[in-house]
C-alpha cells in the first residue's frame, strides 16, 4: 500500500458546498464562470478524489428524465435545465445559457 499524499488529510467541501462556492465566487477556483469552465474543474475535482466527488451525481439526473443513462452527466443536467438546447452544445452555450446551466447545477447538486 502506497504512502499518504500530504494533502489526503485535507477536509474537502461536499459536493453542494462545492457547487455554491463555485457559482457565488468562480474566480477564487481560477474559473469565469461558464459551464464548460465549470464542469471541467469539477471533472478534474472528480478524479483527484479518486473519483469519489462526483460517484453516483449522473444517475440522478438520468433517472429524473426518464432517458439518459449512457450520457455523460454535463450533458444530462443540460438536457434538465435547459432541454430545448441540443445537449451536445454544453461546450458552446451562450451566456445566458451559461448562467442558466450553471445556477441549475447549483440546484441540482443540492438535491440529496
Amino acid at each position: 500500500m502506497s504512502a499518504a499524499l500530504p494533502g489526503d488529510q485535507a477536509k474537502g467541501l461536499d459536493l453542494p458546498d462545492l457547487l455554491a462556492d463555485i457559482h457565488r465566487r468562480p474566480g477564487a477556483h481560477g474559473l469565469d464562470g461558464s459551464f464548460w469552465n465549470c464542469e471541467t474543474f469539477l471533472n478534474g475535482y472528480h478524479e483527484g478524489s479518486r473519483r469519489t466527488a462526483l460517484a453516483g451525481f449522473r444517475e440522478w439526473p438520468a433517472e429524473e428524465l426518464g432517458h439518459g443513462g449512457n450520457l455523460i452527466w454535463e450533458a444530462l443536467v443540460l438536457r434538465l435545465v435547459l432541454p430545448e438546447v441540443d445537449a451536445s452544445r454544453f461546450r458552446s452555450l451562450s451566456v445566458d445559457e451559461d448562467a442558466a446551466v450553471v445556477t441549475g447545477l447549483v440546484r441540482l447538486g443540492a438535491v440529496p
